[in-house]
């Protein structure tokens, strides 16, 4: 049975009573009660719907998502969130939230991907949450903005939100709460965190903190290897670490570190898994020198350093070798 921690129930729980409703109405068709909640203990999810759908029929007045999104703060997601909190920047921040939604049994999945702009978030959900999909990304919304704002000490009026979810009756109530443009109608449920605030440092920034969180994420991929010989949890991670930052990208050296690993043993980790490092970045610099190509006015050469390459003919190389054309060709063809 799937289940959630009892925080977001008792947020509700919590304006139920402030308002004077009615807590037997609140907990109708659900094996939930006060004390229940209280225990500290997990939920079934399946109660935990019923409960928003009990809850929005007698809340009328703000949509449910943000009731409970505004009262959270991003420790909500345990460990994950103790992750983010206390990292170096917003990126890293962001990043380790993906890692560990990838790494750890949970009902919120997050994809991180960079681009010019800044960083998307991708959100979806483990579990089909019907009716109550609305409230899930109302939360997840206020939840990451909260997180978002409270590094960087200001409201980011120049974040993106997409829904997929035709415009609501009461869409204009997300203005007073969401300080960013919602797009509606979107094939995917989506965040975009504007390139300016992604490396400002965190004043929350623990180191001891954060390398114990990187631990963690190290001895729980190795748990997954051992317990699943057909997954490729490494690959994954470096790939999503990879992914999650703007070139010249990181070092085999420095993604080692990272997942306190010896080269040689993250190398190994990699080829048991049919692929090796260079691929993998391979791969996604040569995403960004497309992006580059077509998305900037940067010649070639400058494209070749910002990869990090030493010697451009290297770059039309590798280049001519993904595409079967040089990098110029590409940008005319496509420009």
């Amino acid at each position: 049975m799937n289940t959630i921690g009892p925080a977001y129930a008792l947020i509700v729980l919590q304006e139920v009573s402030a308002r004077g409703l009615s807590e037997a109405a609140l907990f109708e068709n659900t094996a939930l009660s006060k004390g229940v909640l209280e225990a500290g203990e997990n939920i079934a999810m399946n109660d935990f719907l019923q409960l928003l759908i009990n809850a929005d029929a007698m809340i009328q007045d703000t949509p449910m998502g943000i009731i409970i999104g505004r009262r959270s703060n991003i420790l909500v997601l345990g460990q994950a969130g103790i992750a983010a909190a206390s990292s170096p920047n917003l990126r890293q921040g962001l990043q380790s939230l993906e890692s560990y939604s990838r790494l750890h049994v949970s009902y919120l999945h997050i994809a991180v991907s960079t681009s010019f702009k800044g960083m998307t978030l991708a959100i979806s959900f483990s579990q089909d949450v019907g009716v109550t999909e609305r409230f899930h990304i109302e939360t997840a919304f206020m939840l990451f903005q909260n997180f978002v704002e409270t590094v960087v000490g200001e409201a980011v009026l120049d974040a993106r939100y997409y829904v997929p979810y035709p415009r609501p009756d009461n869409a204009d109530d997300y203005g007073q709460f969401i300080h960013g443009d919602m797009t509606f109608d979107h094939t995917e449920t989506l965040i975009q965190i504007p390139r300016r605030v992604l490396d400002q440092a965190s004043p929350f920034y623990d180191k001891d903190a954060w390398q114990q969180s990187q631990r963690r994420l190290s001895e729980r991929i190795k748990t997954i290897t051992s317990e699943s010989s057909g997954s490729a949890p490494y690959s994954l991670h470096v790939q999503a670490l990879l992914q999650a930052q703007e070139p010249p990208l990181p070092t085999l050296s420095q993604i080692a570190d990272q997942l306190h690993l010896s080269e040689r043993t993250l190398n190994r980790r990699l080829q048991e898994e049919k692929t090796n490092f260079r691929e993998i970045k391979s791969s996604i610099t040569h995403k960004w020198a497309r992006q580059y190509l077509l998305d900037s006015q940067l010649s070639v050469d400058a494209i070749a350093t910002a990869l990090g390459y030493q010697d451009t003919a290297n770059f039309r190389r590798a280049f001519r070798n993904k595409e079967a054309c040089s990098p110029v060709e590409y940008r005319n063809q496509r420009g």
